[in-house]
């Protein structure tokens, strides 16, 4: 099967800690056979910011990885621990792979972030709204490109979402598109066919960053639902991994 090949490609190491609060801080190594100055992408998984798990992901670590992109996946704290914990552990994932890639064949200087859903919205967060990953000594600047699929971005649809973002303070603090500035790092957003809402909120958040002179694009996958784009993710043909990897190429 198509999957062979992939699993045969490249080594896989699990549960390696990047902090030492909660079990949750840990994350996946996907490297590529030979890594040398590799691009990186840290995927973040969704959940509603209250599920999910990276071991369900395998297959982005496994895909990206066989096309020699050194991929890690990140596990972090969900509610009903409260925001903002759940970015604090992206910016800290963030940091760890900052500081260690180049010693396991990555280069630093080229780490993309990719969520999904919840993790479409972390990303996105976390190279709006700096204080998070200056906390660690870094800016959106250390940031080369973002992919956030199928996310929620705007305070109209956080505000839903009453289980982690309880307040007007906590919902403004986690908008993106109340902190979009210049100098952030190049967008490929994706969204599928009728998605949750994120087929309005994706064009819309697209539109503040470009209005700040930002590199932003989006893409509608047509006959994906929000958990097929995902799931689709490395099979024979898919439309998604395809325009994701001419992104990370580029």
């Amino acid at each position: 099967m198509w999957w062979v090949a992939v699993l045969l490609a490249q080594g896989v190491t699990y549960d390696i800690s990047y902090g030492d609060k909660h079990e949750r801080q840990k994350l996946d190594l996907y490297i590529p056979h030979k890594a040398k100055n590799a691009k990186v992408l840290i995927f973040v998984h969704g959940g509603s910011w209250r599920n999910g798990d990276k071991s369900g992901y395998a297959h982005i670590g496994n895909t990206f990885s066989a096309k020699g992109h050194l991929t890690v996946t990140i596990n972090y704290r969900l509610s009903p621990n409260p925001w903002p914990a759940h970015i604090e552990d992206v910016a800290l994932a963030f940091a760890w792979v900052k500081k260690n890639i180049a010693e396991l064949g990555g280069d630093p200087s080229k780490i993309f972030l990719m969520g999904h859903s919840a993790g479409a919205h972390l990303v996105t967060l976390l190279v709006s709204n700096e204080k998070y990953i200056k906390a660690h000594g870094y800016s959106s600047k250390d940031v080369a490109g973002v992919i956030p699929i199928s996310g929620a971005y705007t305070p109209d649809v956080l505000q839903k979402m009453f289980w982690v973002f309880k307040s007007p303070e906590v919902i403004a603090d986690a908008s993106p598109s109340l902190h979009v500035h210049e100098g952030m790092p190049p967008f490929f957003m994706l969204y599928a066919e009728g998605d949750f809402g994120a087929d309005t909120n994706t064009p819309a958040m697209a539109d503040l960053i470009a209005e700040k002179g930002n590199d932003v694009k989006y893409f509608e996958i047509k006959n994906r639902g929000h958990i097929t784009i995902i799931l689709w993710i490395g099979r024979p043909g898919d439309i998604a991994t395809a325009r994701i990897l001419n992104f990370l190429h580029k």
